[in-house]
This record gives structure tokens, sequence and C-alpha cells, in this order.
């Protein structure tokens, strides 16, 4: 694990659902959609303004604890263009291996480290659900709520 030494202070990433319970009080069939630190995206409408960003410099190997603070949905989770290399699963340390999205069951945590890599710019962090159980109604949407962002990147 040599050259992988993360900063001395680790991001928490909380991936969770949004629902809008009907008036009568019964349940819902499926989530209005999934969250990433209680923000559901710039693809709704009732984002905050500001789509949560994770500030990062080039170089840099970043620790992030990723929560699934779900009690039934089982999440994947991937941020594009980087690999993420899981070093714990639950407070536990694990054997680190390398891979481009990692899978978190209900109250489930994972530590990954990630190598800013890439080049300077905005790289998604995308939230999907896994489907474990057949013909069961799911929300099967992608939220793509939290961005890295290198702060040498200018928008345009």
């Amino acid at each position: 694990m040599a050259g992988l030494i993360p900063r001395s202070v680790y991001v928490r990433m909380c991936a969770g659902e949004w629902w809008k319970a009907p008036r009568t009080g019964g349940a819902s069939n499926i989530s209005g959609t999934f969250t990433i630190n209680g923000q559901p995206g710039d693809r709704y409408n009732c984002s905050n303004s500001d789509t949560v960003i994770f500030p990062v410099c080039a170089g840099e190997t970043n620790l992030y604890r990723v929560v699934n603070a779900d009690k039934i949905t089982k999440f994947f989770l991937s941020i594009e263009g980087h690999l993420m290399t899981v070093v714990a699963t639950d407070a536990s340390y694990t054997n680190p291996f390398t891979t481009r999205e990692i899978m978190l069951g209900p109250d489930q945590t994972t530590d990954v480290l990630v190598t800013m890599d890439q080049l300077a710019g905005r790289y998604y962090i995308a939230v999907r659900a896994y489907p474990s159980a057949e013909g069961v109604v799911f929300d099967n949407t992608t939220t793509t709520t939290a961005i890295l962002e290198n702060p040498a990147y200018e928008s345009v």
C-alpha cells in the first residue's frame, strides 16, 4: 500500500433516498430520488442551488468514508473517470482492492482511497439502486448530485 497515504482528514459521503409521501399518508411505492449528502442532484428542480462539491487537488490521494444511510436499498456508487481503492468496510480494515464502483448494503460504510490522477475538471459522483429481488418496483434513476472539482477548473 506504499504511496497510498491519504490526507489527515477524510470526507464523508452519505447516500440515501428522498421520499414524497402521498397526501393520504399512505406508503409510496418507490422513492422520489436518491441523494448524496442530502441533495438529489442537479437533474432535479428541488435541489439546493448549490450541488455538493468536494474540492480536490491534482495528484493528491483522499480518503472518503461512503455511508449508505438507507434502511432498505442497496446502492452502487462510482466516481466518473476515477478508480477507488477499498481499504475498510464497516470499520474493519480489509485487504485493499481497486474498483470502478462499490456496492453498499443498507447502513453499510466503506472507506475508499481516490487518487486525483485525471485532468483538471469536474467529475460526477453517481449513485444507483441495486435491485436484488425479482418483480419488485424500485427507483431506476441514477443520481449525480456530487462533484469532485479540481480548483484549477474554470467554468465556461
